[in-house]
């Protein structure tokens, strides 16, 4: 899956949301973030984001405080957008989410979205 979304900095950010459901228990779910702003790739970078696989959201506790964490053996888990989109800047991003079952098996998506700022256009 594929999902690609345009925010404008100076309107209403949508609502995303990815929606995963996983019969068989989450193991992992993994965040490999790219951009196009080299000061947000260096903050990514610096919390694991760009780094290997990703961050496995199961066991990033420092991140609790801006959203709800998906929990290990659990069937399900939503992750809503929403305000953090306020904290990406003009440019592209992109977040690809690979979530693995407790039997080994994942499937995967990138979340593409482009920032822009109408007001700075006017």
């Amino acid at each position: 899956m594929t999902k690609t979304a345009q925010i404008d900095k100076d309107g209403t950010v949508p609502n995303i949301e990815v929606v995963m459901n996983v019969p068989n228990g989450i193991e992992k779910v993994e965040v490999k973030a790219t951009t196009s702003d080299t000061e947000l790739s260096d903050i990514l970078a610096g919390m694991g984001f760009m780094n290997g696989d990703g961050l496995n959201l199961v066991t990033a506790d420092n991140l609790s405080d801006l959203f709800p964490l998906p929990e290990d053996g659990k069937t399900s888990y939503t992750f809503v957008l929403g305000g953090l989109a306020s904290f990406l800047t003009v440019g592209e991003h992109s977040f690809t989410v690979k979530v693995t079952d407790k039997k080994g098996d994942f499937a995967s998506g990138t979340l593409n979205l482009k920032v822009i700022d109408t007001s700075a256009q006017q």
